[in-house]
């Protein structure tokens, strides 16, 4: 965890995947384990920022609504730069945003 506003690391866990099952968890159990030390010392969490893992997502928004859950900028722009598609018709550029699973799009139509 860091302070954006100290620019300060303020936690760290270390999280082994035969500790939660597998690896899929351990950064979901990571959070878990700092948000708790956090608290544990007193520290007030307003805001995080994080990437847009589900598991993360849903622990937020069941365990701990209090908390404003902001995605972090770089993984939204890489998750929405990769669906981008540019086309060109008569002169005029469009940018067009492609469903997330463009094979399902079009199976579930033709």
């Amino acid at each position: 965890m860091m302070d954006l506003k100290a620019n300060r690391v303020i936690d760290l866990q270390l999280v082994q995947s035969n500790e939660v099952g597998n690896s899929q968890r351990m950064e979901k159990e990571g959070l878990v384990r700092s948000i708790a030390a956090l608290e544990e010392a007193g520290v007030q969490i307003k805001n995080i920022v994080t990437d847009r893992h589900p598991q993360i997502q849903k622990f937020l928004w069941e365990e701990k609504p209090a908390i404003q859950h902001f995605y972090d900028v770089w993984h939204v722009a890489k998750g929405n730069f990769s669906r981008m598609r540019v086309t060109m018709q008569e002169g005029i550029t469009t940018l067009t945003l492609l469903p997330k699973k463009p094979q399902h799009h079009l199976t579930k139509f033709l």
